[in-house]
């Protein structure tokens, strides 16, 4: 008799033994982040995932990815970022993804000019809006470091700049202006086999004015966002970096 009691509660309250199943799937949703959309000024729809750490002390961070990719190369590195309490928006920058409307016009990476590539740089602008915050962090990969370079020039409040796998010219986004103009602090990743990118980052590393900055050459690491999957200390350092310049 007491075994079909316990069956009984069980069958009529499953919850109530359950909390820990629940509790992971709430957790997996949020770690997924929620997907918006946010207007550049010339009218690209831009779309970006964002997680949120409600009444965060920290700066948010702008992620902003590398060419020929989107922004779900940067997932697992912005749920490390946003598990240390960092809120993070992710976008796909114009051309790319699901960033490809434009006035009602679908327009692709492969049509996109020289020039539109440079005003990546205000996309990243329009995220800070977006996000209604004073001051930011940025993180971009290869064409997304140069963007995030040239931003960084345009914006004073940014509080540090992680530029991964940087060139010195890539699709017309030039930095050779920003180098000299740039005061936020730096941190410049590449790897010595990325042979343009390694000397691309060294001419940005002594170039560059600002006293607060940090070279990072590593070994058979890739591009951009590889990067912080084939070198198993690198997502902890930028984090380490970025948890210094709050």
């Amino acid at each position: 008799m007491k075994k079909m009691l316990l069956i009984l509660v069980i069958v009529l309250f499953p919850g109530c033994i359950s909390p820990l199943s629940q509790k992971e799937v709430v957790e997996e949703d949020i770690m997924n982040g929620k997907t918006i959309t946010f207007q550049s000024v010339d009218g690209f729809a831009l779309v970006g995932t964002l997680w949120e750490v409600p009444n965060s002390n920290k700066p948010s961070v702008i992620l902003v990815h590398q060419f020929n990719m989107d922004r779900h190369t940067f997932d697992l590195f912005a749920q490390k970022l946003f598990k240390g309490g960092f809120t993070v928006l992710s976008f796909d920058v114009r051309g790319f993804g699901e960033s490809t409307q434009k006035d009602g016009k679908t327009i692709l990476s492969t049509s996109l000019t020289e020039n539109d590539f440079q005003k990546i740089q205000n996309d990243i602008s329009s995220a800070k809006a977006f996000l209604e915050v004073k001051e930011v962090l940025v993180v971009g990969a290869s064409i997304g470091a140069n963007a995030a370079l040239n931003y960084g020039v345009m914006d004073p409040t940014v509080q540090g700049l992680v530029l991964l796998s940087p060139g010195i010219n890539y699709k017309g986004i030039d930095v050779q202006q920003a180098i000299a103009k740039n005061n936020a602090p730096l941190l410049i990743v590449a790897s010595k086999e990325d042979a343009y990118s390694a000397q691309s980052v060294q001419t940005i590393f002594s170039n560059s004015p600002v006293g607060d900055k940090k070279l990072m050459l590593l070994e058979n690491a890739g591009h951009g966002t590889d990067m912080l999957v084939r070198n198993g200390d690198l997502t902890q350092n930028v984090i380490d970096w970025l948890n210094d310049h709050i």
